[in-house]
């Protein structure tokens, strides 16, 4: 092969490589999925983990809390939020603003195959092994639903494991009641999340796997936890929907 051939392919290659580090789509044939197809703020760090926030998009553009909950036979809340879309390392991410329903246990999450989105049973090991990639389709596109990580470790480790989680590098970017800010050190929107409030479950187990953890009551920097079996009301399902096909 020739010079220039060659060329090409390696400046091509560089070109979709910065493309994805400035918030470009997950492996999806350059699609973003519903809503703004443009990154309103894009950051990518040392050592190359990039966050990107796309802007907000409403229940038609997306789809409502009352419709999703039906999928998986839960009650709503009555929240029909808009929906924030993100990316986090290559991953196109939607986040509604508000919990959906209440009341659900992570064992009744993890029977249904929506914590971890993960192909096989997840990091767990205290219920009966359920493959946890389920998939749903809107718009026209295909979704991994699951539900949040507060930490890049499992299990739970400590308060400092939020920050860097795909949680806190999105939504102290974007909460209107925390002075903590995005990667790149500004606020990139002042979204109503409903927090402090209600607690939202998250897919990291404490450290001797008996307790679910769980955030957003007093910030969106504080965890807390209770039985990973308790249907406890204050707890609400603000699940991840991350674009896939």
């Amino acid at each position: 092969m020739g010079f220039m051939p060659m060329l090409c392919i390696q400046l091509f290659m560089e070109s979709l490589m910065l493309e994805c580090m400035l918030g470009g789509a997950r492996a999806t044939g350059g699609v973003t999925g519903p809503g703004p197809a443009t990154t309103q703020k894009a950051y990518v760090s040392d050592t190359g983990e990039s966050t990107s926030y796309y802007g907000l998009l409403t229940p038609d553009e997306m789809i409502t809390g009352s419709a999703l909950c039906t999928m998986f036979g839960f009650t709503s809340s009555g929240n029909n939020p808009n929906w924030a879309k993100f990316e986090v390392d290559g991953k196109i991410l939607f986040w509604p603003l508000l919990t959906l329903a209440t009341g659900i246990a992570w064992t009744t999450f993890y029977s249904k195959g929506i914590v971890f989105g993960v192909n096989g049973n997840g990091p767990q090991s205290v219920v009966a092994g359920v493959n946890q990639y389920k998939t749903i389709t809107v718009k026209g596109r295909t979704f991994l639903i699951r539900l949040p990580s507060i930490s890049n470790n499992y299990p739970w480790a400590a308060q400092a494991d939020i920050k860097p989680s795909e949680w806190g590098r999105m939504m102290q970017s974007v909460d209107k009641n925390t002075n903590a800010t995005s990667p790149d050190g500004s606020k990139w929107a002042s979204l109503d999340l409903g927090i402090p409030g209600k607690h939202c479950m998250v897919q990291q187990l404490n450290s001797n796997q008996s307790n679910a953890m769980c955030i957003g009551y007093e910030s969106v920097l504080t965890a807390s936890s209770l039985g990973r079996d308790s249907g406890n009301p204050n707890v609400g399902w603000r699940p991840v929907l991350e674009l896939v096909g």
